[in-house]
């Protein structure tokens, strides 16, 4: 039985993965369709209409900006954050616990906090110490740098650098060097062998009762 209520859906990004949603899915509830795609700042007139083809075919309306593309506010901490809480717990296979989080002041129109920092300590000793901003005036995305007592490393995206930022050969460690695929590899794996996943709802749960304490330590 198909459901009367309009959706609203926006996609950041309009790629093959966001057409069959709206073909297979989205279409079919008489959704109202939004979409920024970066392609549409091309310099490259051809790149760019073809992207607003591709809205026209699929009956998705083309937004000037991410903003416009989107109703809600990002975070911080329930978002950002959230990933480097789970990650620092994952890799030490320990539980957060001490935590302490500072938040800047809210922005007047979005009601967040633009700057953020929160340090973390599992019972081994080691910390973690994470830095957020919405202000930084740079390259969007994440980097992390690994200080240890025999060796710094730095981690962006899908490369390994040392404390020199000499790429690290990662040849031979892992099926891919892609971060994405490694874990869709793992997702459809737990399927096929009737086991839970490396990356379930359960095993997050455990960053989301670190981030609840951050939050009501602000207040």
């Amino acid at each position: 039985m198909k459901s009367t209520e309009k959706q609203n859906i926006s996609f950041i990004g309009f790629g093959e993965a966001a057409m069959t949603f709206v073909k297979d899915w989205a279409g079919a509830g008489g959704s109202d369709l939004k979409a920024y795609d970066i392609k549409t700042e091309s310099p490259s007139k051809a790149v760019r209409q073809n992207k607003h083809r591709d809205y026209d075919q699929f009956g998705v309306k083309g937004c000037k900006s991410l903003n416009n593309a989107r109703s809600w506010t990002d975070h911080l901490l329930w978002h950002h954050a959230c990933h480097t809480v789970d990650l620092f717990q994952y890799q030490t296979g320990e539980l957060i616990s001490k935590v302490y989080g500072l938040q800047g002041p809210r922005h007047d129109v979005l009601g967040i906090s633009m700057d953020m920092n929160i340090i973390m300590k599992v019972p081994s000793g080691a910390i973690c110490t994470l830095s957020l901003s919405f202000n930084n005036d740079g390259p969007l995305g994440t980097f992390f740098r690994y200080i240890g007592d025999n060796g710094t490393y730095l981690a962006r995206y899908d490369d390994l650098l040392d404390g020199y930022e000499k790429p690290i050969d990662l040849t031979g460690v892992a099926v891919s060097n892609n971060g994405i695929e490694l874990q869709d590899r793992e997702f459809f794996a737990a399927i096929r062998e009737g086991r839970e996943p490396n990356a379930s709802v359960a095993q997050c749960l455990p960053a989301m009762k670190i981030l609840d304490q951050v939050e009501r330590g602000f207040k």
